[in-house]
């Protein structure tokens, strides 16, 4: 476990002489590096739960109101990847007319290759969900009502790997920025402030 993870006294010497013995420049510089591999981290990870939900060709949701089916028709399409903000891979945006049972008729764009090229020209199974107000609706493949609910799970997770993550660089930066010595002061005093709120 690193000094800056949990601060306690072994890492607190731990810390105080590596300090030393690098020196400032030095040690700042193996601070910001492991900066940087948690900056890294987070966006690998990112990327990969993105990727592993773009799987998910269905509306994103499972507490909306009433599932309609429908069917779509598929408009003109992009490619984006190979890494992006839909994470890893090649993934189609594509413009889709959705034509719901209830008479409604969308112009939407759907994302993650819930459809592609090679579907235009014929009608694709579709669901149209909405809120109970009926300014937000969601558009896709109609799918399992598990899968939404892990697919939501799975984004759960990932905020929280997040938060997690976040603090723990938001420590080094700390450290970073005053150093050990002050870094463990500065630890010692919330301590105490919180010892004495309890």
């Amino acid at each position: 476990m690193d000094a800056h993870d949990e601060p306690d006294d072994s890492g607190r010497g731990q810390a105080f002489a590596r300090y030393d013995r690098l020196g400032p420049v030095r040690y700042r510089a193996v601070v910001v590096a492991r900066i940087l591999r948690l900056v890294a981290i987070w966006f690998v990870v990112g990327a990969a739960v993105t990727t592993v939900t773009n799987f998910y060709p269905g509306t994103g949701t499972s507490d909306y109101g009433n599932r309609v089916a429908a069917t779509a028709e598929v408009g003109d399409c992009r490619r984006s990847g190979p890494i992006g903000g839909d994470g890893f891979g090649y993934w189609w945006t594509c413009e889709v007319t959705v034509r719901s049972r209830d008479g409604g008729v969308v112009r939407t764009v759907v994302e993650h290759s819930t459809v592609t090229p090679g579907d235009a020209g014929r009608s694709v199974p579709f669901q149209v969900v909405c809120s109970e107000s009926g300014d937000d609706c969601r558009y896709g493949r109609p799918t399992a009502y598990v899968w939404g609910v892990l697919v939501r799970l799975l984004g759960m997770v990932h905020v929280a790997f997040t938060v997690i993550l976040a603090f723990v660089t938001l420590m080094f930066v700390i450290d970073l920025a005053v150093g050990p010595r002050r870094y463990y002061a500065l630890y010692d005093r919330l301590r105490g402030v919180g010892q004495a709120a309890s």
